[in-house]
């Protein structure tokens, strides 16, 4: 059989390049309107823990809080604070303190995001229970 594709020299091919049709190639194009919009990210379930400081350095670490962004939430505990921001810059910022030192004391900064928690910890059976269920039943 006669190949009369063209292929590059790395295939040691000397046959001649295939001839392009006469009418252009047409390539598809989609419009700005045809493209489906997603909603945006609900940005009020979203929040940074920042934890691990004393008394004593707590407004050391509510001026830290405040430097990395706009605040819309706080969430104040002994020696955590849930916080939201308008941005995903705040956000980012804060995270960038994990185990750094504020006001003498190491902090830890955490995100959390919606659902995300909750399947972490889900329980699975185990190989013989999933084993004595199917033979025995579930009850």
């Amino acid at each position: 059989m006669a190949d009369n594709t063209f292929h590059h020299s790395f295939f040691h091919h000397t046959t001649t390049q295939q001839k392009s049709p006469s009418k252009p190639v047409r390539i598809p194009q989609t419009s700005i309107q045809a493209v489906q919009n997603h909603p945006a990210k609900n940005k009020s379930s979203e929040k940074v823990t920042i934890f691990g400081y004393s008394a004593a350095n707590h407004q050391n670490v509510i001026a830290l809080v405040k430097r990395c962004g706009n605040v819309t939430d706080i969430e104040y505990n002994s020696n955590y604070m849930r916080i939201s921001y308008d941005d995903e810059c705040g956000y980012e910022r804060l995270m960038e303190y994990n185990r750094k030192m504020v006001g003498g004391e190491m902090v830890g900064v955490f995100r959390e995001r919606w659902g995300a928690v909750g399947e972490c910890f889900v329980r699975k059976k185990g190989v013989l229970v999933k084993i004595i269920e199917y033979l025995f039943g579930s009850g």
